[in-house]
């Protein structure tokens, strides 16, 4: 649900030579203005996922790009369908060969070889969907992702949206900060991540009903997501 305090996902990621945004949610174009993030220093955008939560902010930030007379390319990594994507930019008159820089549009797959310092793991997120997709004979992947950043000795991992966190147990001991999804998976098993020694867990994307009276009556080594908050690993 819409939250009249924060925003969708967005999360900008500055390495040593590069910047990203990992999602593009609701309210990212006035978000980068309020905080002062030059549209012109986006390497990339990567949207781990086609929940509208994750993606319906991005038609507003290329138009900002736009009229802000960008120059540098833009690469944009997509979960899945990339030819489809291009039709809904040309549905909302986001032509690309009017644009004022280049916009290259790629599967996420190619990420890591574009982005060393990036890795997409695929997750469990859209398998719900499995019935209706292949039922209706539909197009769609059912692909989502998180994304892992190494960078010299440092390592972070953006679960984006899950159902189950058995896959990131074995990311838990080498990482310094995992930024969880804390709505969707069961409030035990995110609990269960606590015991990893040294990684920072900060919780995204809401939170179960479960998971806030815990986070209420007890004290656990964990963090609520802030609105403009800014980590240096």
């Amino acid at each position: 649900m819409p939250d009249p305090e924060l925003h969708h996902a967005a999360i900008w990621v500055k390495l040593k030579n590069t910047q990203v945004l990992f999602d593009c949610g609701e309210g990212t174009a006035g978000q980068m203005l309020s905080n002062s993030i030059s549209g012109e220093v986006i390497d990339a955008i990567i949207i781990t996922h086609f929940h509208p939560d994750h993606l319906c902010g991005i038609y507003m930030v290329l138009q900002m790009l736009y009229l802000q007379q960008r120059k540098k390319k833009l690469d944009i990594f997509l979960p899945e369908r990339v030819k489809e994507f291009n039709f809904i930019l040309e549905y909302h008159y986001l032509f690309l060969q009017k644009f004022t820089y280049p916009v290259n549009l790629w599967i996420m797959d190619d990420i890591t070889a574009r982005y060393p310092e990036i890795t997409a793991l695929q997750t469990d997120h859209l398998t719900s969907y499995r019935d209706i997709v292949n039922g209706s004979d539909l197009r769609n992947e059912m692909k989502s992702y998180a994304l892992m950043i190494k960078e010299s000795d440092k390592q972070v991992l953006y679960s984006s949206d899950i159902i189950g966190t058995e896959f990131l147990e074995q990311y838990l001991p080498d990482l310094d900060l995992l930024i969880i999804d804390a709505l969707h998976p069961q409030a035990e098993d995110i609990l269960g991540l606590t015991n990893s020694a040294g990684t920072r867990i900060i919780l995204n994307h809401g939170m179960s009903p479960k998971l806030e009276e815990i986070f209420r009556t007890n004290t656990i080594s964990l963090e609520k997501a802030r609105e403009n908050e800014e980590i240096i690993i």
